[in-house]
């Protein structure tokens, strides 16, 4: 049966459809592009606020986060004391991250998230480059576990975390490397906005009518003020944005807030660490081709990957190595993965949306610190009566409280020891240098709500992602309606065109597109269509064989059981 819809009814079937279709329907409320780059913007202005009020960023104490500088402390082979260690965590590392890629892929991403739960946001490879990622560093925390095992010269903890100097960090206390972290993150939420700005500007299918002045000025010299204008923008922002972290602090010439806010307690910051999680949840579910994060593939004009005229970023030179290597014919070969495996191809969805996840893991870290958070762990103490809290900058005085970042004496670090309870001065020379912060610390349990909501955030996106794949299986996309109502203008077939007998007098059988296809009913005044047309025993062409190619013809059974297959798109 072929449904042919003209421009109107394609347009009032969109609306109707996405109307119905909030899961997943471009055309929803939140996904307009204005609403859409707002939300890129807000997750900029939430980190560089939790930037400002996390206490940790002035803290003077070595960074010390077990399980990261187990992961991190493996990498940095040349901190070995002996070639032979620094061989051993080379070996230990390339190992524990084929081990964990081959876990991440063939287990958790082809056999769970693909068979298993069958979610179309992880069909490609883009999904498995995610996952992998995050188990191949997970796996390097037993590789480090075993390292400890195998020798004592070399003890990799917590606080094996030299990497960050070769990142910028000045010391490896929690100040520098925090400003790592927010240095990354930062980078990430630009890259967001661009690569959502340039996508908005591209658009000419869902909101065509939206800043149309600004989208012919964007694309026009062929492409080339689109590219550049992505590149100046990424490149300035990020460079000043680097730089200004980098110089924040309490030194004298360090860079200050020149205002303060009143001051969150550690309940706010990690109520803050939720919003963030929330906000990055919604950027990812905003995509209009979500959950897929697949574009139609008879698409005209595909969305190229910011910065680039490609519409994917194609890594194929490992690939292309392995295969040039001799074949082994060993009994093993059917475990080794094959040179395919390493082909990599990155979509600017993936290239956008991926970033952003995984700076998500580092606000659930942030989060966690928040949680967990006594001042006297980071060499800090709190007011008795308004929790403002104060940080210790004597590096001498805190060496003899802490070793490798671990407290060994924590009566050192008291309100009592440091100032005059009654008056409030400093009782030392070491103490009149602490550095009073904006922050407050006030023992309250509200700080596990910020977990609970990011456990419930996460769990509804897992069910979203779901839900929408469900909706998509029992709804045709509306993308299909849009293409059908401007690429299959009503059409009729002529007898000749048909390579049929049948006279002058044939009737054409038409359709409207009016909602889910396992609904659709047809109308007058062409209903009943005529009976079906046996096929000649001649040579002519097969019927429909001349239809022009704009016409669209849908096959029911296969399309509505499983629409999103390559094959009937």
């Amino acid at each position: 049966v072929a449904w042919v819809a003209t421009d109107a009814e394609a347009d009032a079937a969109l609306k109707e459809t996405t109307g119905k279709n909030w899961i997943s329907g471009p055309h929803a409320l939140f996904r307009h592009p204005a609403f859409r780059i707002f939300i890129v913007v807000l997750i900029f202005f939430e980190d560089m606020f939790m930037y400002g009020e996390d206490p940790l960023n002035d803290s003077h104490v070595t960074y010390n986060v077990p399980g990261m500088g187990h992961a991190l402390g493996l990498l940095t082979f040349y901190t070995a004391p002996s070639a032979g260690l620094a061989c051993l965590k080379i070996s230990l590392a390339v190992l524990a991250l084929i081990f964990g890629i081959f876990v991440g892929r063939e287990l958790v991403t082809k056999r769970c998230l693909r068979d298993l739960v069958g979610l179309s946001a992880f069909q490609g490879s883009e999904g498995s480059i995610f996952v992998s990622s995050i188990s191949a560093f997970s796996m390097l925390v037993p590789a480090a576990c075993f390292y400890n095992m195998l020798q004592s010269e070399d003890v990799i903890d917590g606080s094996s975390n030299e990497i960050f100097l070769l990142l910028g960090a000045e010391t490896l206390q929690y100040r520098h490397v925090n400003q790592c972290w927010q240095s990354l993150s930062v980078v990430v939420d630009f890259l967001a906005m661009i690569s959502l700005f340039d996508a908005v500007l591209q658009d000419q299918r869902y909101y065509p009518d939206f800043a149309a002045g600004l989208k012919k000025i964007w694309a026009s010299h062929d492409g080339w003020v689109r590219v550049a204008a992505a590149w100046i923008f990424m490149l300035t922002c990020s460079i000043v944005a680097v730089a200004g972290i980098f110089s924040t602090g309490k030194g004298e010439h360090d860079i200050r807030v020149p205002f303060h806010f009143q001051g969150t307690s550690e309940a706010g910051r990690s109520l803050i660490a939720a919003s963030i999680v929330l906000t990055d949840i919604l950027a990812t579910v905003q995509d209009w081709d979500f959950p897929s994060f697949q574009e139609p593939l008879e698409l005209e004009s595909p969305t190229m990957i910011v910065g680039t005229f490609s519409t994917k970023l194609r890594f194929t030179w490992l690939s292309r190595a392995i295969k040039m290597l001799p074949s082994c014919e060993c009994k093993c070969k059917r475990w080794l993965p094959s040179a395919d495996f390493f082909h990599v191809s990155i979509s600017g969805k993936w290239l956008q949306f991926g970033p952003l996840l995984g700076v998500m893991f580092i606000d659930l870290s942030y989060q966690r610190s928040q949680v967990i958070y006594e001042p006297q762990y980071y060499g800090q103490y709190a007011h008795p009566s308004d929790g403002r809290i104060w940080s210790i900058v004597d590096d001498d005085y805190l060496s003899l409280a802490y070793s490798r970042g671990s407290l060994i004496n924590a009566s050192l670090v008291t309100y009592a020891v440091r100032m005059n309870i009654t008056t409030g001065l400093p009782l030392s020379p070491s103490a009149e240098t602490d550095s009073l912060l904006n922050s407050r610390y006030t023992e309250s349990s509200a700080k596990y709500l910020g977990p609970l909501l990011s456990i419930a955030i996460l769990v509804g996106f897992a069910c979203l992602l779901r839900q929408a794949d469900w909706s998509k299986s029992r709804v045709a996309p509306e993308t299909s309606v849009d293409d059908i109502g401007k690429a299959a203008p009503e059409t009729e077939v002529s007898p000749v065109e048909a390579g049929s007998n049948v006279g002058p007098e044939t009737e054409t059988a038409t359709f409207p597109i009016g909602g889910p296809l396992e609904d659709s009913a047809p109308q007058s005044p062409s209903w009943p269509p005529p009976a079906p047309i046996a096929a000649p025993l001649s040579e002519e062409p097969p019927l429909f064989a001349n239809v022009p190619h704009t016409s669209t013809i849908l096959t029911v059974d296969s399309y509505v059981s499983n629409p999103d297959t390559s094959e009937n798109r």
